[in-house]
């Protein structure tokens, strides 16, 4: 049996440091992140959430969360 999109999330992080949006949808075809993150934290796992943006080209303003295990 494969692994769970949890999984895949806390390896991911585990490897790299942090998560977010783009990267889960893009490179792990994981569409749903924040849901899976309030499933690892009602496993009791610690998520740091850091809100992240920029501009775009277009000059529209975007925003994002980038989640990370605290105290890791």
């Amino acid at each position: 049996m494969g692994k769970t999109q949890k999984q895949v999330i806390l390896e991911h992080i585990q490897e790299y440091g942090s998560i977010d949006r783009l990267t889960a949808a893009t490179e792990l075809y994981i569409f749903e992140l924040s849901s899976r993150i309030g499933e690892l934290e009602a496993m009791g796992y610690e998520i740091k959430k850091e809100t992240i943006g920029g501009q775009l080209l277009s000059g529209r303003k975007w925003t994002g969360k980038r989640y990370s295990l605290a105290g890791a």
